[in-house]
């Protein structure tokens, strides 16, 4: 599978190596290397699957988001267009033939604030990697940021859609502050991108802070 092919190559590996980097001058927060991106691998695959699409266009989506960090390299500005440019002249260069390349190459280049794409693939990956805010997502430096250092409370997300309906449910420790955690930047982001998933479909949608809904 092509999927397989392009996760194994040496060259994808290497250019994630230095997207967790300690060092990094913007503060090692969260992370952005392959432990991040298989996480949003992972659930486009689960939604796409809910949502029954072919098994090409989940293949074709999975790439996107195994790639859509790759050129971060520890640094937040403008990495959604430099990895789309990396992606590119690698299947370029590697003369990697997919159905939905230029799906691929949008969604990643809207996968930072393409909240208004039309774009089915860029919409499940903006909204993948936008709750991929577990505890897992939590590096060293991001424990000393107010507010961001609620993610340590997050345990899972799960997202489920029944017919024509949408339940994203947030599993959160009993220590966590709501309050701090609701007013850290990110939580708007991250209701922007499942709330812009929603309409896309005209998804009835409720959200869930454990069992009670979370507005």
């Amino acid at each position: 599978m092509m999927f397989e092919r392009i996760k194994n190559d040496p060259y994808i590996y290497d250019c994630y190596k230095g997207a967790d980097n300690p060092n990094s001058k913007e503060g090692f927060w969260v992370y952005h290397g392959l432990k991040h991106v298989n996480n949003v691998v992972e659930m486009v695959e689960k939604i796409l699957i809910q949502l029954e699409y072919d098994n090409e266009y989940i293949e074709n989506a999975k790439i996107a988001a195994l790639l859509h960090d790759m050129g971060y390299g520890g640094i937040k500005k403008d990495h959604e267009i430099r990895s789309c440019e990396m992606v590119k002249k690698h299947f370029e260069g590697n003369n990697i033939e997919l159905k939905y390349k230029n799906e691929i190459l949008d969604a990643i280049k809207a996968h930072r604030e393409g909240f208004e794409s039309d774009n089915v693939m860029a919409l499940v990956l903006i909204l993948a990697d936008k709750i991929d805010i577990k505890k897992t997502r939590l590096a060293p430096d991001g424990y000393k940021v107010e507010g961001l250092n609620q993610y340590q409370y997050i345990e899972d997300i799960r997202i489920l859609k029944n017919d024509n309906n949408l339940r994203v449910q947030f599993i959160i420790n009993k220590n966590c502050n709501k309050e701090k955690l609701e007013e850290w930047y990110f939580t708007a982001k991250v209701f922007n991108a499942i709330k812009s998933f929603a309409n896309r479909f005209n998804f009835g949608l409720k959200i869930l802070w454990n069992d009670e809904e979370w507005t």
